[in-house]
């Protein structure tokens, strides 16, 4: 990577969970551990998070790996009664770094907080419109994290930009740390086929970089209606990325705001392609 782009390391390291056994891409299990393993070794290693996988599926890797489990880092989407293979599989030696899991109500995260396994994140999904924030409160207080949904396969599954501002301001009111997922492979908010099939619906897909520098905004004080028009920016010109910054209009944010930002706020995102946000970076100049 070319030493300039030293802000955009800091913007984006270790940022795409891969998620390519999940819609729209489905890649078979075995295929979508062996595109990790390949990613790991790849030009853009840098980037690259963890392997997500459904818990059914750990078989796959156990089968796959033959006790070669040192450079898998791994997000699992779970549920409660996943959590004694869970288990079985930490005591295996399976670096699961995260656990990605639903809860409806208060007292579904307590439940999920009591059975926690030692050194592994929980994150709970919300809607990103809420009908309140009690279940918000209880992640909180259980110290655990949030999973926002971002886009899907059908437009309508794509949450409008001031709402997710406001669910943005909300997070980080209360210390949430967050990990966002589906429909953000592209850098900047654009039109795109939903999925990877020919007679695709096209919409407008959020941009990766339009959550990122969102969640910067607001975790340094921005209110939600800058947050708001910043994730409905569609102009790549209003973005500067330097050696030292990266810039949105009159915003800018050192390395040490970013690494704090990705540290403490939004930590990843899940994304079905790895090579798609790579490629159009690379586009942008922005690699």
């Amino acid at each position: 990577m070319k030493t300039q782009l030293h802000a955009m390391a800091c913007a984006l390291a270790g940022m795409f969970d891969y998620a390519g056994m999940f819609p729209p891409a489905k890649v078979d299990p075995r295929a979508a551990v062996q595109a990790y393993r390949e990613y790991l070794h790849g030009k853009h290693a840098w980037a690259l998070g963890r392997l997500v996988m459904d818990a059914k599926n750990l078989h796959v890797l156990q089968d796959k790996m033959r006790g070669d489990l040192g450079d898998l880092q791994l997000s699992i989407v779970a549920a409660n009664e996943d959590w004694e293979a869970i288990q079985q599989y930490l005591d295996k030696g399976f670096l699961i770094e995260m656990l990605e899991m639903k809860a409806a109500s208060c007292d579904e995260v307590a439940r999920i907080g009591e059975s926690l396994p030692a050194g592994v994140d929980v994150y709970i999904e919300l809607p990103v419109n809420p009908k309140d924030f009690d279940v918000a409160d209880a992640i909180a207080e259980s110290g655990m994290r949030v999973k926002l949904r971002m886009g899907g396969i059908v437009a309508e599954s794509f949450p409008a930009g001031v709402s997710v501002a406001a669910m943005l301001k909300e997070l980080s009111l209360r210390g949430l740390a967050f990990k966002a997922t589906a429909g953000l492979h592209h850098p900047l908010r654009s039109r795109h086929p939903f999925t990877y099939s020919e007679d695709s619906p096209v919409g407008m897909m959020h941009g990766f970089m339009n959550l990122l520098c969102a969640a910067a905004l607001v975790w340094f004080g921005g209110g939600e209606n800058e947050a708001a028009q910043l994730l409905d920016e569609q102009d790549p010109r209003a973005w500067q990325v330097t050696g030292d910054t990266v810039c949105w209009r009159d915003w800018d944010w050192s390395t040490d705001d970013l690494r704090e930002v990705r540290k403490r706020f939004l930590i990843s995102i899940g994304s079905c392609s790895f090579l798609e946000p790579m490629r159009d970076l690379e586009e942008l100049r922005w690699l």
